[in-house]
């Protein structure tokens, strides 16, 4: 398959001969440092993605700690807002009338057991 190129290029000149192999290593060694240079330029890529990776993931971390503190927030002021008030009143002194009146039936209370025991003798 290649016989005919190596016999075309051994016909040609000496001179000719020095210019083709000098092109044929000048491109062999710029397709080698194409190759090599593309090689690094993937390495490169590679770490810049593992740090934005790394990035997106402390950021997402950050905004979830930044939303649950604001959900806490809004659910503590909703809390406060919409809850029942809490009265906290000294306890009430009874009025005078209601005094007389819970004096009254003790009173009545007393004597009826008193009567129902009186009763309960009777009857033995």
């Amino acid at each position: 398959m290649f016989r005919p190129l190596i016999d075309a290029f051994l016909a040609l000149p000496i001179n000719r001969r020095l210019i083709v192999a000098g092109v044929v290593s000048v491109t062999g060694a710029t397709c080698l440092l194409l190759l090599i240079m593309w090689r690094m330029d993937a390495s490169h890529t590679a770490a810049r993605l593992a740090v934005l990776e790394l990035r997106l993931t402390t950021f997402i971390a950050e905004y979830q700690a930044k939303d649950e503190a604001l959900k806490e927030e809004l659910s503590g002021i909703y809390r406060t807002l919409y809850a029942a008030p809490e009265i906290k009143s000294p306890p009430r002194r009874p009025l005078v009338i209601e005094a007389w009146q819970q004096n009254v039936i003790k009173d009545l209370q007393a004597k009826v057991s008193r009567l129902e025991q009186w009763r309960l003798r009777a009857e033995r």
